[in-house]
């Protein structure tokens, strides 16, 4: 079985509200991902704009807030075909959750971003981190 974008999405069970779109809960404690919440996606031109104010975070050193933002874009990049920049969203949230200490939680991230795109930008960037933080990288 493939992996999903939403399998990259190891979150703290918290859903969260962005543009009016709920977001899945998800639990840090297994392998699986477990879903409390049935999560939709936000419109292509709406989850661009949220990806960019998360970018705007990042630069801000506030990665809690950005994190939360990548996270919720995630799956409506892909869906619409914006497959770069859901890369991009899920790199960002691995290095928030590296930044804020959840090394564990950023490594899954890099790991799984390197299997669902192995030949994005974003891939080697994630293999880059992983080396930084003494792991190797999952090559499919």
């Amino acid at each position: 079985m493939p992996v999903r974008i939403r399998d990259l999405l190891l979150l703290a069970a918290a859903a969260a509200a962005v543009g009016g779109c709920r977001a899945a809960q998800w639990s840090m404690g297994g392998a699986k991902p477990q879903r409390n919440v049935v999560a939709t996606t936000m419109p292509a031109e709406d989850a661009v704009k949220v990806f960019d104010q998360a970018l705007a975070l990042v630069a801000d050193l506030r990665y809690e807030q950005a994190g939360a933002k990548f996270r919720s874009v995630v799956d409506s990049l892909d869906e619409a075909g914006d497959h770069r920049r859901a890369a991009e969203a899920v790199f960002w949230f691995g290095y928030c959750r590296e930044k804020q200490g959840h090394l564990d939680s950023a490594k899954k991230l890099y790991k799984r971003l390197i299997e669902k795109f192995p030949k994005s930008v974003a891939a080697g960037r994630a293999a880059d981190r992983l080396a930084a933080l003494g792991s190797k990288p999952a090559r499919p």
